[in-house]
């Protein structure tokens, strides 16, 4: 991983770069009514609820130094395909909504260890929105959210040892090359797997067709605080890795995108994910826990 400063930023802003053609108009009746109707014979079905893995280290802490999450509007249908059977994607204006998260992690360790004895690593995660039915205490039919994560890159080797192995979320190596100011962020990374790149700066005006306001948005990544991903002997019914992100300090900021671009989104079908809005994070103390 490599640092430097980020060039000036230029007197009019890069148009983004989308990702592949757009989706029909937002809130449009096929789009919604398919969703909708996807979503009810899951529950009608009975689907049955994700299983966490049990791992060995109950829960780390770290400090979110920068975190960009840009968001995409995407098919539902195309969003099914990627899920396991356990998940469904959670809908926004008959959209599913995914994203590329791009982070910088400080002090990373144990939970009950010392500030001062954690590491810092750059990081990388493709994610789509969900919801799951679960019961409470007393048996009543719940609904959870959460995101479901397909793939996660990470710029150090300890996490990619560590990861599916004693602690949730399987990781892959990759290169990253960075670019930070307090108001403006350039993340490139590339990997056998996939390659990607985002180019976010601070802003005060919010752009969105999913969300009606920062607020909104940010209430939304809040409270699906629970990611699901592949173990790394994933098969149909086993059981998936769990992280739950928690911190009593979170606060986001709007995000304008100079340029975005991942072959995640590229590569599946034409029109079917559209770049929509991105949101900020700097100084976020934050745990994570093992258990939805």
């Amino acid at each position: 991983m490599s640092a430097a400063p980020a060039a000036s930023t230029p007197a009019a802003p890069a148009p983004a770069t989308f990702a592949r053609a757009s989706l029909a108009a937002p809130g449009s009746a096929p789009a919604a009514a398919s969703a909708v109707a996807g979503s009810a014979a899951r529950i009608e079905q009975g689907a049955p609820s994700p299983r966490a893995r049990r791992y060995p280290l109950p829960a780390f802490a770290a400090t979110i130094e920068r975190r960009l999450l840009v968001g995409y509007r995407l098919d539902p249908d195309v969003a099914r395909t990627l899920l396991p059977g356990s998940l469904r994607p959670h809908l926004v204006d008959g959209s599913a909504v995914a994203g590329f998260c791009g982070m910088r992690l400080g002090s990373v360790r144990p939970a009950l260890a010392r500030t001062r004895l954690g590491w810092r690593g750059e990081s990388a995660a493709h994610r789509i929105a969900v919801q799951w039915d679960e019961r409470d205490a007393e048996g009543r039919a719940i609904v959870r959210s959460g995101v479901y994560v397909p793939i996660r890159h990470s710029a150090a080797r300890f996490p990619t040892v560590i990861g599916g192995r004693v602690f949730p979320g399987v990781q892959h190596r990759a290169h990253f090359d960075i670019a930070d100011t307090p108001t403006r962020s350039r993340i490139a990374f590339s990997a056998p797997d996939v390659q990607g790149r985002i180019d976010v700066e601070v802003t005060d005006t919010w752009s969105s067709t999913l969300f009606a306001t920062v607020d909104d948005a940010s209430d939304f990544n809040r409270d699906g605080n629970v990611a699901w991903s592949p173990t790394r002997a994933s098969g149909a019914g086993s059981p998936l890795d769990c992280l739950s992100l928690h911190t009593d300090a979170w606060r986001v900021t709007p995000g304008r995108v100079l340029d975005a671009e991942s072959s995640f989104f590229t590569a599946l079908p034409a029109g079917s994910a559209v770049l929509d809005h991105a949101l900020v994070m700097h100084a976020v103390p934050m745990r994570w826990g093992t258990t939805p």
